[in-house]
């Protein structure tokens, strides 16, 4: 199978449209790892295009995170805290079906 050609640079998602699946691998989530990134997102108010979160659009509309649970939480946290954080970069994978 042929592999598609990624764009440079990740595509900015609206964090609203990021929902959670019941596929995460993770039995539990680390708390220091979230408070960790959620203290950096604080900082600088966004989540840079190197720590982008992986997704899949949805049937019903929007994405299904595949990968990236703890940085998603932190944003989430983060925007309790006033972050502001609107959208996330995000790598949308197109040739995965949901499942």
């Amino acid at each position: 199978m042929a592999k598609k050609n990624h764009p440079q640079n990740p595509t900015p998602v609206p964090v609203d449209y990021v929902h959670r699946t019941n596929s995460n691998p993770r039995l539990f989530m680390r708390e220091d790892v979230i408070n960790g990134i959620r203290v950096q997102l604080e900082r600088d108010r966004e989540l840079p295009p190197w720590h982008a979160v992986v997704v899949r659009p949805r049937q019903v509309g929007g994405y299904g995170l595949l990968a990236g649970h703890h940085r998603l939480e932190a944003v989430h946290r983060a925007n309790e805290n006033g972050a502001n954080i609107r959208t996330i970069p995000a790598w949308i994978r197109e040739d995965l079906e949901e499942g």
